[in-house]
């Protein structure tokens, strides 16, 4: 056998060896030049199912709520909460009001932006419902800039730019709200100051009654 002969044959066989090794043991599979799979993309940082969540602040407890799973984002600091059941607010060492929601979002400062059927909750019995609320426990006001509904010893109010101030625990509306008081008591009014603890309304601004006889 001729020597250059031997060499035609001997690289041939090295290049048929080094194809093998590669698509055999080096080349990727078909489809995986994606390295990260668009859901690990969206994926959150952190993520945590079923935890029970508590604030205090000077010694005493703020708020606790239940949540079936909370979420940390790749970028920014806010956590994303979702299946809030059996919060509570607390006012003078004891529980106040509580609350459920489909989630919310927290910032850095602890405030809250709840959303997905917000109902607050006096003494076991639904006090409010909305949309959305948001809370600010450094302030402690709850705020709802929507259309919020009331409930409160067989009558209703509905409303709109609504804040519970749980420093002097009142419930206070600035825009016009519709309180229904049985099947036969309708009022319009400007707006209106509810007592949480004794249950009292305060109609403020012209009102207008219509009582169906």
């Amino acid at each position: 056998m001729r020597l250059r002969t031997g060499l035609l044959i001997f690289l041939a066989l090295a290049l048929t060896t080094a194809a093998l090794y590669y698509y055999g043991f080096v080349a990727p599979e078909p489809g995986s030049a994606e390295t990260v799979p668009v859901a690990e993309k969206d994926a959150p940082e952190v993520l945590i199912r079923g935890l029970s969540m508590s604030s205090w602040a000077d010694g005493e407890k703020v708020w606790e709520m239940e949540v079936e799973r909370m979420e940390l984002p790749r970028f920014g600091r806010n956590a994303v909460l979702y299946d809030i059941t059996d919060g509570t607010i607390f006012r003078d060492r004891g529980p106040y009001l509580g609350f459920s929601a489909g989630m919310a979002k927290v910032d850095g400062r602890n405030r809250m932006e709840f959303s997905g059927g917000v109902v607050v909750d006096s003494e076991g019995k639904t006090l409010m419902a909305a949309e959305s609320m948001s809370w600010d426990p450094a302030t402690q006001k709850v705020t709802v800039p929507g259309e919020a509904k009331i409930t409160a010893d067989g009558g209703t109010v509905m409303a709109k730019n609504l804040t519970v101030d749980l420093n002097d625990e009142y419930i206070y509306t600035t825009g016009d709200i519709i309180a229904q008081q049985g099947d036969n008591i309708r009022i319009t009014a400007g707006n209106m100051k509810y007592s949480v603890t004794r249950r009292e309304m305060e109609i403020i601004g012209p009102s207008k009654i219509v009582i169906d006889l």
